[in-house]
């Protein structure tokens, strides 16, 4: 207490006998409550190094700290009354108590029973970090809620931390709102109700004139804890017993250097005891950090102020401006700070470069995609969020083509934003909201195990100026009424600032959600939309006839053929669904290749093929590991692609959009962009090999009974893409053994009682045209088609089930001449590495090089 007591918060309150001369019982009762509330504190403090080491120290040299620190920033009469100063010191005492565990009365189980423990994996999601990362930052989260009930809670039969029961009765309550509002965002402590004026508590000889201010309290506490960053924090002793690491350390190497702050031309100013040298960079940065979160505060605190008409004696902190300012004072040794942060001249050049045509060309498609993108990921947060199912949430895209403009609107249900995300967020360039501690901290129940954003680069909304420059962006979070929408308006593209403001009554939003209107720069624009694109492959589809134009509704299920959200359009005076939610995975075959193909006037040609018609029958579902979806398609061979170029392919998406195509599968396949552009994307079914090598093995059983193949040399390209997929070839009648045709199967079983055995390759030619030495009366002689080939590898990966690491094996696993050596190694029941190290193989890099691989039996 003896810190305490020396300084003028003290002694212009509970300290002052003589100024509260009529009031010297209820004073000495409030010194006498306060010293004890202060010692049952420090006993809890000093549980909190067990639980969270890392921490800079929390304990009594920290809010002892706090009074001092007080004394710099604030005039002696900030402060009206003993009672306010109890209350506030009451929050000094309180407000980081909460960072102990052994406060949960059932412990861990109750900690990840909180939103504070979701929030806590979200973020370890999100960095890749591991348990104790969870608990620690749970704990932290969770702190400042937990502070609201220690001033009144039971810790035993008559135990508290204010002994005095009428004082915990009247104050209790409000020290722990005070203590919890430090870890607040500014809008809530200035809305927040419960930070009201109350009167003077009901004890004897305590004036009515003794009134407290809790919102004040709020604002001074905040303001006093950003400050108190110096070396008193982060003792040497302590530092070296804690072992502290990552961007704690950084916390403990900018405060250990620090001195106490003194006033200076109306700045608190802090200072170094030693330089920063070159391997203490990232403290420094830190310590810079820590500065200008003081600077904001105090710069919160003097706007709170002047519209009270009072004033700290502060204004902000002496070199927070730059990091060169604040060097002048945290001195830096061998090195210069310097802002490396890009800056860019013509914010509104770079985004319509970036955010438009250079990034994404003139396809008038792409911006339509990413608002619809947008009002998607905000459907899907809400249903994470709420509860719902996959039915949930409506897309709703309407045309309104009136006598002079056009106007393209895009609304959804979904969460909305606030203020801050507009600001921060939908406006700020390659930031997204989505892997941001602001999305963590605005939802905490929002479970990234369960939530897939598509929009991940920030960069998309600006895309949206690609089709007009005078654009409404009306939106209504889910904790807010009607009369909460707002909107950012943009009435001039980039070229002026945008207006955010309150809807008027024709704006303002039914439910939650957002409302993207956007009048086109004409409607030649409109035009540009509604003109399917011509997607092409060179060399296959030199007959390919497109369409001119299509409705917006086909554009868009064109566009978002695997939409988990229904979407609904609006045009000419009539609603249609264009998409409904998840539709894809029940489309009749035909169907669905009219979806993929909708830009096609060809689309009946197409069809009709005997390919196409094979493709219709042998659609079949790619089920992932986790029993959803992640493909409906067939698979073909390109051999057979060249010779009908009126045939199907694959179409890969980006979450529900279309992004790429894949010749080899003709379908859909669910997949995840390969770059920012999203013009690329990398199928998911192939990252879950026991998936689609499920599906492959299917597909080779469909291949071998379909009339298709019957006598056709496709079936042994399609027998080596089996393979590549880790499907199972063994039973069909591919390779070559004497005058016919037999399946691995048939030779493991024999178990080939030979003491050596000669693969020899064969193309695609007939058994009749054998390679040199090939002997049709040797069994011991086996033909692979397609030899050596190495080309067809579809996983791009080692072999999946690890049978061998042996250089020939990594060759060729994937091929049919790699599972003719894993049928001979089967048929004589030895190890495959063994058998490989054992036998001998021309590896000349040609895959039609006639000579065998000869391979003996081990011993």
């Amino acid at each position: 207490m003896d810190l305490i007591q020396k300084t003028d918060l003290w002694k212009n309150s509970l300290g002052n006998s003589d100024k509260y001369s009529d009031s010297i019982p209820a004073i000495r009762r409030l010194v006498e409550s306060f010293t004890r509330f202060r010692q049952h504190a420090l006993d809890f403090s000093r549980q909190l190094t067990q639980d969270l080491r890392q921490l800079t120290v929390h304990d009594e040299t920290h809010t002892d700290a706090l009074w001092e620190v007080y004394d710099v920033i604030f005039l002696p009469d900030m402060i009206s009354n003993p009672l306010e100063a109890y209350v506030l010191g009451g929050a000094f005492l309180i407000h980081d108590l909460g960072h102990a565990l052994c406060l949960y009365p059932k412990g861990l189980d109750q900690l990840k029973t909180t939103d504070a423990w979701k929030r806590a994996t979200n973020l370890a999601i999100l960095t890749g970090s591991d348990a104790s990362f969870i608990l620690e930052n749970a704990i932290r989260f969770n702190h400042a809620e937990l502070a609201t009930s220690l001033a009144t809670a039971s810790f035993g039969e008559g135990v508290y931390l204010i002994d005095d029961a009428e004082i915990r009765n009247h104050l209790g309550s409000i020290i722990g709102l005070v203590a919890y509002s430090h870890w607040w965002n500014h809008h809530q402590l200035n809305s927040d109700h419960r930070l009201s004026m109350l009167g003077a508590i009901p004890i004897i000889d305590c004036p009515g004139s003794w009134t407290i201010d809790s919102q004040k309290l709020g604002y001074i506490l905040r303001t006093c804890d950003a400050c108190q960053i110096d070396g008193r924090r982060a003792p040497i002793f302590v530092e070296s017993l804690r072992k502290p690491t990552g961007i704690a350390a950084n916390h403990w190497g900018a405060q250990r250097r620090l001195a106490k702050p003194f006033i200076e031309d109306n700045e608190i100013k802090f200072t170094s005891t030693q330089p920063f040298t070159i391997d203490a960079i990232d403290d420094w940065w830190t310590a810079f950090d820590l500065a200008q979160n003081a600077d904001r505060e105090l710069k919160e605190l003097d706007g709170y102020l002047r519209s009270r008409k009072k004033a700290a004696k502060v204004k902000g902190v002496a070199g927070a401006t730059s990091p060169s300012a604040f060097s002048r004072h945290v001195k830096v040794d061998a090195w210069v700070p310097v802002e490396t942060r890009p800056s860019i001249t013509s914010v509104a050049e770079v985004i319509q470069r970036l955010g438009g045509y250079e990034l994404y060309g003139a396809d008038m498609l792409v911006p339509l995609r990413e608002l619809i993108q947008n009002s998607r990921d905000a459907i899907e947060a809400k249903r994470v969020i709420e509860g719902h199912d996959q039915a949930f949430g409506n897309i709703r895209v309407t045309v309104a083509d009136q006598s002079a403009t056009v106007i393209l609107t895009v609304s959804d249900n979904g969460i909305g934003m606030s203020d801050r995300t507009m600001l921060h967020f939908l406006l700020d360039f390659g930031r997204s909201y989505w892997t941001s501690m602001d999305c963590i901290s605005d939802h905490p129940t929002l479970d990234l195990t369960c939530f897939s954003p598509v929009g991940k680069y920030g960069i998309g909304f600006f895309s949206v100026f690609m089709l007009g420059k005078k654009i409404k962006v009306i939106s209504r979070t889910n904790d807010e009424g009607k009369r909460d929408t707002r909107v950012l308006e943009f009435k001039d593209g980039l070229q002026q600032r945008p207006v955010l403001r309150r809807a008027n009554s024709e704006e303002q939003l039914m439910e939650s959600g957002t409302t993207v209107a956007v009048e086109l720069y004409s409607k030649e624009t409109l035009r540009r939309i509604l003109t399917p694109k011509r997607e092409k492959i060179e060399g296959l589809m030199n007959d390919a006839v497109f369409r001119d134009r299509w409705t917006l509704s086909e554009a868009i299920e064109w566009l978002c053929p695997a939409s988990d959200v229904s979407i609904d359009v609006q045009e000419s005076m009539r609603e249609v669904r264009a998409v409904g939610a998840n539709d894809w995975r029940d489309l009749a075959p035909e169907g669905l290749f009219r979806r993929l193909f909708l830009h096609r006037e060809d689309i009946d040609r197409m069809l009709s093929s005997n390919r196409s018609r094979y493709h219709l029958e042998s659609l079949q579902p790619v089920i992932g590991s986790d029993g959803k979806i992640l493909a409906r398609a067939s698979l073909t061979d390109n051999f057979a692609m060249l010779h009908d170029n009126s045939g199907l392919y694959g179409i890969v998406t980006n979450g529900p959009f279309r992004s790429s195509i894949k010749l080899l599968f003709p379908g859909l396949l669910l997949g995840t962009p390969d770059s920012v552009t999203r013009s690329q994307s990398r199928p998911i079914a192939l990252e879950d090999y026991t998936a689609i090598s499920l599906w492959a093995t299917a597909q080779m059983k469909l291949a071998m009974h379909s009339a298709y193949f019957r006598d056709s040399t496709y079936k042994y390209g399609l027998a080596a893409y089996v393979r590549s997929l880790g499907g199972d070839i063994f039973d069909w009648p591919l390779f070559v053994r004497g005058n016919v045709e037999c399946s691995l199967r048939e030779i493991i079983l024999e178990g080939l009682p030979y003491q050596e055995v000669y693969l020899y390759p064969f193309d695609y030619h007939t058994i009749e045209s054998p390679p040199p030495n090939f002997d049709t009366n040797n069994l011991c002689h086996i033909g692979v088609r397609l030899g050596r080939m190495t080309n067809g590898k579809l996983l791009n990966t080692p072999d999946p089930l690890k049978r061998s690491s042996h250089k020939l094996w990594n060759q060729y696993w994937y091929s049919l001449w790699g599972a003719a050596i894993e049928a001979i190694a089967k048929a004589w029941g030895c190890d495959l590495t063994q058998l490989l190290e054992m036998g001998s193989s021309v590896d000349s890099g040609d895959d039609f090089n006639f000579e065998p691989a000869i391979f003996r039996r081990p011993t």
